[in-house]
């Protein structure tokens, strides 16, 4: 019989761990030499960077570096986010307006923009190249599919219009500063080819210094950066930001509370993180929006292709028992009843809110389902491919526990972050999750983790419903948004009937910060609140972060 996993087993095996690994080292000043300059270091647990191209990231170690670099259209206000595109403001681009339709988006742009390392001026040729290279099939992006139906044309200099062949109420959320949103250098690309991977070239606040595959990469203040050249905001006093990869959370750890790094994300071990944080005299919040964590079944794999055998994976999920255990006591893992909550802490724009869940924790119901599917003595669905990522591994471990008490068995397989998108997006996967966070509106989370068109890809369970993906093809081009909220929860109730995405639980990062360094947020100091909503900023450093210490 399997033992059960308990809130006080998974503090001794995790919280225990890592207190005695960190406080084995308290407070050690690493390099005294490196506190003699202002630099700042954002610290990874991983030992890869997946990728520092502006199309082709697409983990944190990635973003981390590209954020900085890249410029886009528009872009979330430092420090401040909301559901709302409406809250964007302009980066590169000055203004602009759209047609009545919805259709057509004239983007009026900033002049005397410099690339960085001499490349010259941006121009609307630069938006052009980054639109087509991301449709590009050649260039690899994960979220090419976005731009299928958008059309660009450069209307002069200084203006691009782009189209899109139906309403697009959210195109803005296309355009701003993640994923398909960052503008590359035309220029650097042409002339350096496939190493401008490795070399990437943009228009924000920092630039490339030294890439160290498996190491770190430094980046230093780009002095000629639009937003300081004039004199919107004062350039930075700090003279290097530094994303080091630790390769494990123990050497992550000992390396922040011992003064040599001053970021890093936790997504796990709270309790005991938070101590050791306020030992050390670091600062720590929440960071918002949570990433959703919904469980799929693979449609392709037996015997996950029987409504009767997901349904009883439904039912032998505990939802309020893996937040309470993974949680550790605190509020920043919380469980869910719908797979992207409308309610509060959540906020997902088009959300459901449901009381009660749709299946009900039930074991017993869920063996007589087993039973009834002809596999009244289990089920072994063999390796489950899982992120390199701590918490996943952890969140595994949670839902292995629980199916177990149903007999039904994985064998949890722990991949660097290359080898697990090439398998879960590859569709090798029996039991995908996915931990992250997107613009908070249902139709990216709908869109990207259970349309059949990114299968194979991000709909790593192969999901595949023609009305489903109707009502969220429409709600994309609804602007009624009565009508378009509807829509949303409709395509989450068709999915939920369907056992292809069940609601698991909600995690909210912790950001712990060195009080040496001010991120520059114009709302205010998110340490003496306790939350930060600035959706999937904790990585990004902006033209505004000073050097306090």
């Amino acid at each position: 019989m399997t033992k059960k996993s308990t809130r006080r087993s998974f503090i001794k095996k995790t919280g225990g761990t890592l207190a005695a690994a960190t406080i084995a080292t308290p407070l050690i000043n690493f390099s005294a030499k490196a506190q003699s300059k202002k630099v700042i270091r954002g610290a990874m647990a991983l030992g890869q960077f997946s990728s520092i191209d502006p199309h082709t990231a697409n983990d944190h170690t990635g973003y981390s570096v590209v954020a900085s670099m890249f410029g886009s259209l528009v872009r979330t206000p430092p420090g401040g986010s909301s559901a709302d595109p409406a809250a964007l403001e302009g980066d590169l681009a000055v203004n602009w307006e759209s047609n009545k339709d919805l259709t057509e988006w004239t983007f009026n742009l900033r002049e005397n923009v410099q690339w960085q390392k001499g490349f010259g001026e941006f121009t609307a040729d630069d938006v052009a190249f980054s639109v087509n290279r991301i449709k590009n099939p050649k260039t690899g992006s994960a979220w090419s599919k976005r731009f299928d139906n958008v059309d660009v044309q450069v209307v002069d200099r200084y203006t691009v219009k782009l189209s899109t062949q139906k309403p697009d109420p959210l195109f803005l959320t296309k355009v701003f500063d993640w994923q398909t949103g960052n503008i590359a250098c035309k220029k650097a690309v042409e002339q350096m080819g496939d190493k401008y991977s490795t070399n990437p070239v943009g228009t924000g606040p920092f630039e490339l210094k030294e890439y160290r595959p498996g190491d770190r990469v430094i980046l230093t203040p780009f002095k000629d950066h639009f937003r300081w050249k004039n004199g919107e905001v004062e350039m930075t006093n700090v003279d290097a930001f530094e994303i080091v990869l630790y390769g494990d959370a123990t050497s992550r750890d000992a390396a922040m509370w011992g003064g040599e790094a001053h970021l890093m994300q936790a997504t796990s071990g709270f309790k005991a993180r938070s101590a050791l944080a306020d030992r050390a005299g670091l600062n720590t919040w929440k960071q918002w929006p949570a990433a959703p964590c919904i469980v799929r079944c693979n449609f392709n794999i037996s015997p996950l292709d029987d409504i009767r055998v997901r349904k009883a994976i439904a039912h032998a999920i505990n939802p309020q028992d893996a937040a309470k255990i993974l949680s550790q006591g605190t509020s920043n893992i919380l469980p869910m009843t719908a797979p992207y909550t409308a309610g509060e802490p959540f906020g997902i724009y088009g959300g459901l809110n449901l009381s009660e869940a749709i299946y009900p924790y039930d074991p017993e119901k869920s063996g007589r389902l087993l039973a009834e599917a002809g596999h009244s003595k289990g089920i072994d669905l063999g390796n489950v491919p899982c992120g390199p990522w701590g918490i996943w591994s952890s969140v595994y471990e949670v839902l292995q526990q629980q199916l177990a008490q149903v007999k039904i068995k994985f064998n949890i397989n722990v991949l660097e972050a290359p080898n697990f998108f090439k398998a879960a997006r590859g569709g090798s996967s029996p039991l995908p999750i996915y931990l992250a966070s997107r613009f908070p509106d249902a139709n990216y989370y709908l869109d990207e983790f259970l349309h059949s068109k990114n299968a194979p890809g991000q709909n790593m369970g192969a999901y595949k419903n023609d009305k489903f993906d109707q009502l969220v093809d429409s709600a994309w081009t609804e602007t009624d948004p009565a009508a378009r909220v509807k829509m949303l929860k409709d395509a989450q109730m068709i999915a939920l009937e369907e056992a292809a995405g069940m609601p698991f639980m909600g995690l909210f990062g912790m950001q712990v910060a060195s009080p040496k360094v001010d991120l520059g947020y114009p709302g205010g100091d998110p340490a003496k609140t306790g939350l930060a909503r600035v959706w999937n900023q904790w990585h990004k450093i902006s033209e505004r972060v000073r050097w306090v210490g």
